[in-house]
């Protein structure tokens, strides 16, 4: 049996090594390797090995472009598109606030001449494409995965499984795959990245220790993890801080998402933990 499990083990790892080479293989002949889902705003062609702009979603993406580059939140581009009934790409009802940005700053998005391309690209893959267009950058090989095993006690004896970490390649290892261009004016994208580009997400982390952070505590109405919050009162020309635990679907939707709007005192629900 152990012989059996060690070339079980071999042979799995040099199926993932000939996949990989595979994959690299394809996308440096400028062939875009299929994924669950397509980019947004494309849909795969009939041989799965390149892009075709789907007109329909391609157009929200054309908007949300122009909303970014107006000045509008992110945020309030999320609840636009929820009031409108306008699907996610997985068919969701709620908007995730951080796809605008991914959006703005994907290369797939954004045109690029000929000559751009052709830097990026083997002079085979040039040869094929057309000079007088522009096209958008998808990018291959950009962030590499690793999983390690894991083993933890449950109610039934031991769970196994495992935990999966990710990192950004260097720039010198992306391989670039021309798509057709999006439709989305270079300028337009150019005064949209530059709207956001010094967006950060506000922490509280800072103030205080969590004590309940990291997922250790969910909402019992959506099975959500509870995020924390600081508020903060002037009285009497004091200033008072309260720190708070609340599902993290009510701040994201509202009612919709969850109707537990309840914010739970951190020091009261900590001690609770605690006894």
């Amino acid at each position: 049996d152990g012989i059996l499990d060690q070339l079980a083990k071999f042979e799995r790892a040099k199926t993932a090594e000939r996949t990989r080479r595979g994959r690299l293989r394809k996308a440096r002949e400028g062939k875009v390797v299929a994924t669950r889902s397509p980019r947004y705003g494309f849909k795969l062609n009939a041989a799965r090995d390149g892009y075709e702009v789907d007109e329909e979603k391609m157009a929200v993406v054309r908007r949300i472009f122009r909303e970014v580059a107006d000045g509008t939140t992110l945020r309030a581009i999320a609840l636009k598109l929820e009031r409108e009934g306008v699907p996610t790409p997985r068919g969701a009802k709620f908007w995730d606030r951080a796809f605008s940005r991914h959006c703005v700053f994907d290369d797939v998005y954004r045109p690029h001449s000929f000559e751009e391309v052709e830097a990026v690209v083997s002079p085979q893959v040039a040869a094929r494409l057309d000079a007088s267009k522009e096209y958008g950058l998808w990018w291959f090989n950009r962030r590499r995965m690793t999983s390690t095993p894991v083993s933890e006690v449950s109610g039934d004896g031991r769970r196994y499984g495992k935990r999966y970490s990710s990192y950004t390649k260097p720039k010198e290892e992306w391989i670039a795959v021309p798509v057709p261009d999006a439709g989305v004016p270079r300028e337009i994208v150019d005064v949209a990245r530059e709207q956001i580009k010094d967006n950060r997400r506000p922490s509280s982390a800072g103030h205080r220790f969590w004590e309940l952070s990291g997922g250790i505590i969910r909402c019992a109405g959506c099975k959500r993890v509870l995020i924390s919050r600081k508020r903060s009162k002037k009285k009497g020309g004091r200033r008072y801080e309260y720190f708070y635990y609340h599902c993290s679907g009510y701040d994201k939707y509202g009612l919709k998402g969850c109707d537990k709007a309840r914010f739970a005192s951190a020091t009261k629900l900590e001690g609770q933990v605690w006894e």
